[in-house]
């Protein structure tokens, strides 16, 4: 009969998830830079004898988001292998795809608006930064709103509720002692996976705005 004697509580799987979400999002957000990055000089190039600018935001995107769907399998499989989570491996890849799709959204914005090695400095300190602001429920001004906007902060929450939905018995005690100390709900999965691709949503469109208004000078 299996049971979750010895398992650790959600507080420890909160410890374990945030060093998996910088992981995850320090990876997946250096890699993507290269999906403008390196196409910057055949932009440059084709932009100014009339190449359609949104179509090729939109083709690179796809071509990317095809990639996005096989490396998120290929993660997921290979820690719920090794962490051995309670949570069912669909919902744990649900989370980490929308982790992956918000932090390419950043990449794609950074690597419009920095060149390469600014870029993937600027990605190591975003993927930190969105972790470290990750429990900071009640940070004020900037500090607040850089919380909402954290793919660390949704990504957590979205694996903590994943697992917690998992708890039976007498772990349903502990389990609402830790989400209540975490200011988080078991009814807010949908939510946290909303909020991670209205982020990578909004930082592609960041990125789309970059490439029709900056380096007007290198299109002539």
């Amino acid at each position: 009969m299996l049971t979750d004697r010895g398992r650790g509580t959600i507080l420890h799987f909160d410890v374990e998830t945030l060093y998996n979400n910088v992981a995850l999002g320090l990876m997946c957000t250096v890699a993507a830079l290269r999906t403008f990055g390196t196409s910057r000089t055949v932009f440059f190039r084709e932009a100014s004898s009339g190449l359609n600018k949104l179509a090729f935001f939109v083709a690179l995107d796809i071509f990317d988001h095809l990639g996005l769907i096989l490396r998120s399998a290929i993660y997921m499989v290979m820690y719920y292998s090794f962490a051995q989570p309670r949570a069912i491996i669909w919902q744990m890849y649900l989370v980490t795809y929308a982790i992956m799709y918000a932090c390419t959204g950043m990449a794609y914005l950074l690597s419009q608006m920095m060149d390469s090695a600014a870029s993937q400095l600027s990605a190591a300190i975003f993927a930190l930064m969105c972790s470290l602001t990750a429990r900071n429920h009640h940070g004020p001004g900037l500090l607040g709103l850089f919380y909402h906007l954290s793919f660390a902060r949704w990504g957590l929450e979205g694996f903590i509720i994943a697992e917690a939905n998992r708890l039976t018995g007498v772990w349903l005690l502990a389990r609402c002692a830790d989400l209540q100390g975490l200011d988080m709900q078991v009814t807010h999965f949908l939510t946290c996976l909303f909020s991670l691709f209205s982020i990578g949503l909004l930082f592609r469109s960041l990125a789309c705005a970059c490439l029709y208004a900056l380096n007007r000078d290198k299109r002539r």
